[in-house]
């Protein structure tokens, strides 16, 4: 039996504040309970992801980045869906999310409609997984 899941919880991994002001100034309708770390290897560290009903992260971070932390969590936490934010859409992002099972990425500056939709359908489509196994 995989952890138990909050999916109201989102794990919020960047080191850039104003993402996870963005995040958490969100309503919470749109981004329930957020839980912002500062770098991968700090949320590596706490039980944050076991818990966690969604993963956010940003792609380039001091340390580890969110690739990085992107395939931790595949093989640590199968089941978590993440999405990848980032403000250089390099050419290859898109592609390197889909083969990654990520959402992504999304552009900054976060604002409008997209990441509280990418953080629904991501939700959704693992609860719905989950009630199917």
């Amino acid at each position: 039996m995989g952890p138990r899941r909050n999916w109201r919880i989102l794990a919020i991994v960047s080191d850039d504040h104003r993402i996870h002001k963005s995040i958490c100034d969100l309503p919470a309708s749109a981004c329930p309970a957020p839980q912002p770390s500062d770098s991968a290897i700090e949320i590596q560290n706490t039980d944050k992801l076991e818990f966690s009903g969604c993963l956010i992260t940003d792609v380039h971070m001091p340390g580890m980045d969110g690739w990085k932390l992107q395939r931790l969590v595949e093989t640590r936490f199968s089941a978590l869906p993440t999405i990848v934010v980032t403000a250089h859409q390099e050419a290859m992002a898109r592609q390197r999310a889909l083969e990654m099972e990520a959402i992504g990425p999304i552009a900054r500056p976060l604002g409008g409609r997209e990441l509280p939709r990418a953080v629904d359908a991501a939700i959704s489509h693992a609860y719905n997984e989950s009630n199917h196994v």
